[in-house]
């Protein structure tokens, strides 16, 4: 709604309030001539519009419920060396609420300290208007609002995920991702073969157990983590530790799935030969120029390894094409040694006798030329998804509506909480 011109109302709620959408009465009354008195029943009336901008009023529901969704992106680039240069991760805080009335909610969100230097801090938070920031300025973590009616985007934040090295801090923990990878290349004979190496750590709290007894599933991953943990000394967050019954992917059984890794491919290799892979499914995109390989879920178990390896063939440049060998009635047509004055190609025919100091020369390896070199993976990209848990490690405590009016005490809105972390479309680069 404009006023003059200029954006007087965007909220999708109070424009239900203004906008009346359309209708068979409104038809029937644009084509009858009616006294301007009868009209007055049809038109929005002041006192039924809401004074809350983003909610409408007299809202009603059958069913009282309310969900908050957190998920968040992690954004990722690893050194050669394993150690990360860069994390970070962008949250989103997706509510929806269908409450009757005007409820006023009160959200506490817990922030732990996995790197021992003072918590979780949300940076750059981004709020809806409906959120109170006196309340969170005052209380970091406590989020004071009365929602909109439906679905809308509560906050948004990111968070640092690097350890924290000021002197306050003793030992700060560093930051690992959920899997590892390693890439070899200039592997083989000829150095033209690589190889990419997944790793699921047997401390993962994410990874499942593939016992087939019911027990031994309920217990899953957390068993490997408790063990882990007590042959570190360390301990594992309550967060990951699974109860009696709890269903996959809950909070009480984070669970990661969906994994894909993605290798890019230099311009330089013009196709792949002998490729395989130890699990899982693989495709060679020729148009993105990249491999993209896919592990099922129920791979995803601790302390699992698995392997893609595979032969890159290099194109030849107009210069390496012009200088190809070629047999021509049993002899070789050397190259040209990159001289372009040599003028002539010299025939050199091969006898077929060798020498021991031949014999050798072959069986050491040559090294790799520049541009073998070059078709090499520069850079791995992962793609995985958790459901039950958040990378940054934050958690609801509690969601309560404190007070407001329309909503009997005696109703209590069914609440919903669900954590989802996940990382796709390049935001976690490992270079090679």
């Amino acid at each position: 709604m404009c006023d003059d011109g200029l954006p007087f109302n965007t909220e999708p709620n109070g424009l239900r309030d203004v906008v009346l959408p359309p209708s068979i009465m409104k038809k029937l009354l644009a084509n009858v001539t009616l006294p301007t008195g009868s009209l007055d029943p049809f038109r929005s009336n002041p006192s039924t519009i809401s004074t809350i901008p983003w909610r409408r009023a007299n809202v009603k529901h059958t069913s009282n419920e309310m969900y908050l969704d957190l998920l968040e992106t992690l954004h990722c680039t690893v050194a050669p060396s394993g150690r990360p240069i860069s994390a970070r991760v962008a949250g989103t805080m997706l509510f929806t609420a269908k409450i009757s009335g005007i409820p006023d909610m009160l959200l506490l969100l817990r922030t732990p300290t996995p790197r021992g230097g003072g918590g979780v801090t949300l940076e750059a938070p981004v709020f809806h208007p409906c959120v109170r920031l006196s309340k969170w300025n005052s209380q970091p973590g406590h989020l004071s609002f009365v929602p909109p009616d439906g679905k809308f985007v509560l906050a948004s934040y990111e968070v640092n995920m690097l350890p924290d090295f000021s002197p306050s801090i003793s030992a700060p923990q560093p930051f690992h991702l959920p899997l590892s990878v390693t890439t070899k290349t200039l592997q083989g004979p000829n150095s033209t073969e690589f190889e990419v190496k997944v790793i699921i750590p047997h401390s993962s709290p994410y990874a499942s157990s593939t016992t087939s007894s019911s027990s031994s599933q309920n217990t899953g991953s957390s068993a490997f983590a408790r063990i882990a943990a007590q042959s570190a000394g360390t301990s594992i967050p309550s967060q990951f530790l699974q109860g009696p019954g709890s269903s996959a992917g809950s909070s009480n059984n984070p669970v990661m799935e969906d994994v894909a890794i993605h290798i890019p491919l230099p311009p330089q290799v013009r196709t792949l030969i002998n490729t395989r892979a130890s699990k899982g499914d693989f495709i060679h995109d020729t148009e993105k120029n990249q491999i993209r390989w896919r592990l099922p879920n129920a791979a995803i178990t601790p302390g699992a390894t698995y392997t893609f390896k595979a032969e890159v063939v290099v194109k030849s440049t107009y210069e390496e094409e012009e200088a190809d060998e070629e047999v021509v009635s049993g002899a070789k047509i050397s190259n040209y040694n990159n001289n372009y004055d040599a003028g002539t190609p010299k025939l050199i025919v091969n006898s077929g006798a060798t020498t021991p100091a031949k014999e050798k020369e072959k069986e050491k390896k040559s090294p790799p030329s520049a541009q073998v070199i070059a078709s090499m993976p520069r850079s791995v990209l992962l793609d995985f998804t958790i459901r039950g848990a958040l990378l940054s490690g934050l958690k609801v405590d509690s969601l309560n509506i404190v007070g407001g009016k329309g909503l009997p005490e005696s109703v209590k809105p069914y609440k919903g909480v669900k954590y989802i972390s996940r990382a796709g479309e390049g935001s976690v680069e490992v270079r090679c």
